[in-house]
């Protein structure tokens, strides 16, 4: 279920390793690799993960010096207005769509267009007990 106003995209991914020294888990997905906090869930165990909008920023450019983990490299397959001064824009990684929510005027700034080339960007905290494994057996962290 959809919250009011809070665009997302789902990915099923699949575990592929626990990164013990930070904490984190490794999940292959078709848009690339995704660290999340860590899981209880086995390496290879399905893992369904949800991807709000606003967690989501747009990249012309492979970032670097950036605290974010997840870059995903992807183009521009639709633009639509979104509520008040802000844009959703749907890029396509590897066959993975995932949305992002920004203004209206970084939609201007980057000069960003249908089929271009971008990177999403993901903090890895924007992931949580709410976004991750949602109707699969993932234990609950605490």
């Amino acid at each position: 279920a959809e919250e009011r106003g809070e665009g997302g995209a789902v990915l099923d991914t699949k575990v592929l390793r626990h990164d013990e020294a930070f904490g984190m888990t490794v999940l292959a997905s078709p848009a690339g690799e995704i660290r999340v906090p860590k899981l209880g869930a086995a390496a290879g165990a399905p893992v369904r993960i949800r991807i709000r909008a606003r967690d989501v920023m747009i990249a012309t450019e492979r970032p670097a010096g950036l605290s974010a983990l997840n870059i995903l490299a992807g183009t521009i397959t639709a633009v639509r207005p979104g509520i008040g001064p802000t844009v959703e824009i749907a890029i396509e990684c590897n066959g993975a769509i995932v949305l992002a929510r920004i203004t209206e005027q970084s939609k201007h700034t980057l000069r960003l267009a249908l089929g271009q080339q971008v990177f999403a960007v993901i903090k890895t905290v924007s992931f949580d007990s709410a976004t991750t494994g949602a109707g699969l057996p993932v234990e609950a962290d605490g």
